[in-house]
């Protein structure tokens, strides 16, 4: 939550420097931000570093949490539909603003809608787990599926430079409930002493994998065909997603108590 919040104020502020003063002025600010992190990191009291008194749980290896991720396979569908639905897409997110920026938008209009989207996620993550147990985790990730192929399908079929600003803010809604679906996913299946390094595997390591390879194909579809191109891979992946996630089965007992 208070990632979203220092990300929808930073780039608000970030397109209004840019736009007035250019880019150096804000690699000075960001600058100054890092500077200000690291000292207030240096001045934090030791004893929040400390781990000598918490609990040691079993020693469990990157294989084994792979092999119990893998053999759910309600898990593994979803881990998968969320990897491919999400990071392999953020590619679209990266030259979303210069798409907005040859459309016409000035770039304190595209840092307001980075802005705008960032803090929409600070309203749904109060309320996104209790919509999950009520809904069904099954049923939002399909419907964030099936709600991220019309925002994508929207700008396929409408190129304005209105519709890019409206569904890009929308992002917020849907990023919201796929990292909270992602983490209950994992919490709720596996044993409480492996959720961490689980979490790690989903969340950052094939999440990333997909952040990377979507970014250099972005780039080389953007080259060669233009950005409204991307639109249309996107809605792709999102019916493989979509797929994937129809695919996975009834959830395991353990989520269906949750639900409950």
């Amino acid at each position: 939550m208070w990632g979203s919040i220092g990300y929808g104020l930073s780039t608000l502020m970030a397109g209004w420097v840019y736009q007035k003063y250019g880019f150096a002025y804000n690699s000075a600010g960001f600058m100054v931000f890092v500077a200000l992190s690291i000292v207030v990191l240096l001045l934090l009291p030791g004893s929040i570093f400390d781990m000598t008194g918490e609990k040691k749980g079993n020693d469990h290896k990157l294989s084994s949490v792979l092999k119990m991720v893998v053999s759910n396979r309600f898990l593994w569908f979803m881990a998968l539909a969320l990897s491919i639905s999400d990071p392999v897409q953020d590619g679209l997110r990266s030259f979303e603003p210069i798409y907005m920026q040859n459309l016409g938008l000035e770039a304190g209009m595209i840092g307001l809608a980075n802005s705008l989207s960032a803090l929409g996620e600070v309203p749904f993550m109060f309320f996104a787990d209790r919509v999950i147990r009520k809904v069904g985790i099954k049923q939002v990730i399909v419907i964030v599926f099936l709600f991220d192929l019309i925002r994508r399908l929207m700008v396929w079929f409408f190129p304005f430079a209105e519709v890019v600003f409206v569904t890009s803010i929308l992002t917020s809604a849907s990023f919201t409930f796929r990292l909270i679906s992602s983490i209950m996913l994992v919490n709720h299946i596996l044993p409480k002493d492996v959720t961490s390094t689980a979490n790690a595997l989903i969340g950052v390591t094939m999440f990333g994998a997909g952040n990377m390879l979507s970014n250099a194909i972005s780039g080389f579809v953007y080259d060669n065909f233009g950005n409204r191109e991307i639109y249309l891979i996107g809605a792709s992946l999102c019916v493989i997603s979509l797929i994937l996630a129809l695919s996975a089965g009834h959830p395991p007992d353990e989520l269906k108590k949750v639900e409950q």
